[in-house]
């Protein structure tokens, strides 16, 4: 039986490997989180960092507004566009077409720029941020967060920027998680503005 410590899921591109393919992912490139231990891994390269595009890919679906605001603008626009044109034809009746396209057009421009903001923060912090030595404060499971009718394992980790203490968790179903250890070290990468905007690095699946 495999070992969880030999295992590895990409948090890059979600592919499963059975024995770790060494310290980046044979299939995306993207660098893979180090097994547990008290050893700190290689640090993060300088930025900016190029990442993986799966995980640009995975990120989109992620940010489950980014397809409900294209979806309210792919219905919102056209409905104002016919709005319009039937103020060549149908007068004052225009403005009710007018209206629904546009509460439609403004509720999808909304989500739309409020989860691109997170996702493009979440991109900036990984491929700009500046790295600093965490430790893992516990592992814990999170029941709000289940796959298979698992919850998932929350890494939680704290760091210290100028000597002020922050800190961050991140979830994910990946087994090995559970076999890392409080005061083991990991790196973070973090956005110098504010520390309170971090990320693992690598993050994990």
């Amino acid at each position: 039986m495999t070992s969880p410590t030999e295992s590895i899921t990409c948090p890059w591109c979600q592919q499963h490997w059975v024995t770790r393919p060494g310290l980046d992912c044979a299939r995306c490139g993207g660098p893979l989180p180090p097994p547990p231990g008290p050893s700190l891994s290689l640090a993060p390269p300088p930025a900016p960092r190029k990442l993986p595009d799966a995980f640009l890919d995975r990120l989109k679906k992620r940010y489950f507004g980014l397809w409900f605001g294209n979806l309210f603008l792919m219905i919102g626009l056209p409905i104002v566009v016919l709005g319009l044109v039937l103020t060549c034809f149908a007068g004052p009746f225009a403005l009710i077409p007018l209206g629904i396209g546009g509460v439609f057009a403004t509720i999808g421009y909304m989500f739309r720029r409020h989860e691109s903001r997170k996702m493009n923060a979440t991109l900036d912090v990984l491929s700009r941020g500046m790295a600093a030595e965490a430790r893992i404060a516990q592992i814990t499971r999170d029941p709000r967060e289940l796959y298979n009718g698992e919850p998932a394992y929350s890494v939680v980790y704290v760091f210290f920027v100028g000597g002020a203490r922050y800190g961050g968790t991140m979830n994910s179903h990946d087994p090995v998680n559970a076999t890392h250890q409080p005061g083991e070290p990991l790196w973070v990468v973090y956005n110098p503005a504010d520390p309170n905007h971090n990320s693992l690095w690598p993050p994990i699946a």
